[in-house]
């Protein structure tokens, strides 16, 4: 059996994107502002989202999905 690969991609949250920054020509986001289920709200950057996620805007609720190491920086273990 094949090993499993470590994408680095391990911690899932329930969140609501309540804001996205972009860069200044507006082609691509730069962060969200999200809540999450304990009421936090923490500003994620775009390039620790997963594309598992289901949370990738303004608006958006569900699954987030972000890079472990970036959680526990943030105090999530």
């Amino acid at each position: 059996m094949a090993e499993e690969e470590d994408d680095g991609y391990e911690f899932e949250f329930k969140a609501l994107c309540i804001h996205e920054t972009w860069t200044p020509n507006r082609k691509e986001r730069m962060s969200l502002l999200v809540r999450l289920a304990d009421g936090k709200e923490l500003w994620i950057p775009y390039a620790n989202i997963h594309e598992d996620s289901e949370v990738y805007a303004k608006g958006d609720s569900g699954k987030l999905v972000i890079k472990s190491w970036w959680a526990e920086k943030q105090g999530y273990e």
